[in-house]
């Protein structure tokens, strides 16, 4: 179970983390809009994954980056995300792209 980072392109201040078993069909998900926690802010970019081999491990650890809701987490300022994953997300320059919007390879 991978937990993963992703970042809206149209709003990069925006974040949303979660887990799931494979990272590239989950993204895609966000991007057709499936999700509509994270619906509002696509197209997203993949920022981080991290791969656990304990399911376990990937759900505490994903429950450490984000906030119970409507309380912050320890990690949290504000947001929908942990102030962890925020910091981690803007750390990251978006991927560059070209004047039609495309990113380059």
């Amino acid at each position: 179970r991978a937990v993963y980072l992703i970042r809206s392109l149209s709003q990069p201040d925006q974040t949303y983390v979660g887990s799931t078993g494979d990272v590239g069909k989950r993204l895609a998900e966000h991007n057709a809009r499936y999700s509509p926690h994270t619906s509002k802010f696509a197209p997203w970019e993949l920022v981080v994954a991290v791969q656990f081999l304990d399911p376990r491990r990937a759900n505490a650890f994903e429950r450490y980056l984000k906030p119970v809701q409507g309380e912050l987490s320890p990690t949290a300022t504000s947001g929908e995300s942990g102030f962890l994953a925020g910091q981690v997300a803007a750390s990251i320059p978006p991927v560059p792209t070209d004047s039609q919007g495309d990113q380059f390879p």
